[in-house]
Protein backbone atom coordinates (compact mmCIF):
# COMPACT_ATOMS: atom_id res chain seq x y z
CA UNK A 1 0.00 0.00 0.00
CA UNK A 2 2.43 2.51 -1.04
CA UNK A 3 1.30 6.14 -1.64
CA UNK A 4 1.96 7.60 -5.15
CA UNK A 5 3.83 11.19 -4.47
CA UNK A 6 1.64 12.26 -7.72
CA UNK A 7 -1.94 12.16 -6.05
CA UNK A 8 -0.85 14.44 -3.08
CA UNK A 9 -2.68 17.14 -2.01
CA UNK A 10 0.22 20.33 -1.81
CA UNK A 11 -2.18 22.07 0.27
CA UNK A 12 -5.47 24.29 0.31
CA UNK A 13 -5.76 26.89 -2.06
CA UNK A 14 -4.36 30.37 -1.51
CA UNK A 15 -7.12 33.35 -1.18
CA UNK A 16 -6.78 36.68 0.03
CA UNK A 17 -7.46 37.72 3.60
CA UNK A 18 -11.06 39.47 3.89
CA UNK A 19 -11.30 42.30 5.90
CA UNK A 20 -14.62 43.51 7.58
CA UNK A 21 -14.08 46.92 9.80
CA UNK A 22 -16.55 50.13 9.90
CA UNK A 23 -16.32 52.81 7.66
CA UNK A 24 -14.54 55.65 8.34
CA UNK A 25 -14.59 59.29 6.66
CA UNK A 26 -10.84 58.15 4.98
CA UNK A 27 -13.12 55.73 3.18
CA UNK A 28 -15.69 58.02 1.32
CA UNK A 29 -13.48 57.97 -1.83
CA UNK A 30 -13.42 54.28 -1.90
CA UNK A 31 -17.33 54.37 -1.02
CA UNK A 32 -17.99 56.76 -3.88
CA UNK A 33 -15.72 54.40 -6.36
CA UNK A 34 -17.72 51.56 -5.11
CA UNK A 35 -21.40 53.09 -5.37
CA UNK A 36 -20.47 54.22 -8.83
CA UNK A 37 -19.31 50.69 -10.00
CA UNK A 38 -22.36 49.42 -8.82
CA UNK A 39 -24.85 52.41 -10.27
CA UNK A 40 -25.93 52.98 -6.68
CA UNK A 41 -25.93 55.73 -3.81
CA UNK A 42 -23.62 55.30 -1.10
CA UNK A 43 -25.76 54.23 1.56
CA UNK A 44 -26.20 55.63 4.90
CA UNK A 45 -24.38 55.19 7.80
CA UNK A 46 -23.28 53.56 9.82
CA UNK A 47 -21.14 51.28 7.20
CA UNK A 48 -19.56 47.99 7.30
CA UNK A 49 -16.99 47.46 4.60
CA UNK A 50 -15.62 44.13 3.42
CA UNK A 51 -11.74 44.27 1.67
CA UNK A 52 -10.78 41.23 0.07
CA UNK A 53 -6.90 41.85 0.05
CA UNK A 54 -6.44 45.45 -0.03
CA UNK A 55 -9.43 46.17 -2.09
CA UNK A 56 -13.15 47.10 -1.38
CA UNK A 57 -15.64 44.77 -2.13
CA UNK A 58 -19.07 45.23 -0.52
CA UNK A 59 -20.39 48.20 1.66
CA UNK A 60 -23.46 47.97 3.70
CA UNK A 61 -25.78 50.14 6.13
CA UNK A 62 -26.61 48.50 9.24
CA UNK A 63 -29.51 51.33 9.47
CA UNK A 64 -31.30 50.18 6.18
CA UNK A 65 -29.36 46.93 5.25
CA UNK A 66 -28.89 48.69 1.56
CA UNK A 67 -25.42 46.50 0.27
CA UNK A 68 -23.47 47.72 -2.72
CA UNK A 69 -20.88 45.50 -4.27
CA UNK A 70 -18.37 45.73 -7.20
CA UNK A 71 -20.17 43.87 -10.02
CA UNK A 72 -17.13 42.96 -11.80
CA UNK A 73 -16.02 40.89 -8.47
CA UNK A 74 -17.66 37.18 -7.37
CA UNK A 75 -18.48 39.18 -4.13
CA UNK A 76 -21.76 37.38 -3.07
CA UNK A 77 -19.82 35.10 -0.46
CA UNK A 78 -17.98 37.86 0.71
CA UNK A 79 -21.59 39.91 0.91
CA UNK A 80 -23.12 37.06 2.58
CA UNK A 81 -20.28 37.31 5.38
CA UNK A 82 -20.94 41.07 5.77
CA UNK A 83 -24.55 40.53 6.03
CA UNK A 84 -23.99 37.88 8.89
CA UNK A 85 -21.64 40.64 10.75
CA UNK A 86 -23.93 43.46 10.29
CA UNK A 87 -26.71 40.96 12.26
CA UNK A 88 -24.22 39.89 14.80
CA UNK A 89 -23.28 43.80 15.29
CA UNK A 90 -26.55 44.95 15.27
CA UNK A 91 -28.54 42.09 17.36
CA UNK A 92 -30.08 42.87 20.99
CA UNK A 93 -27.79 42.12 23.79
Amino acid sequence: LRRDPRNRVSGFRRSPAVTIRWATPADADKLDVLAELDEACVPPAPILLAFVGDELWVAQSLRTGALISDPFRPAAEVASLLRQRGRQLSAAS
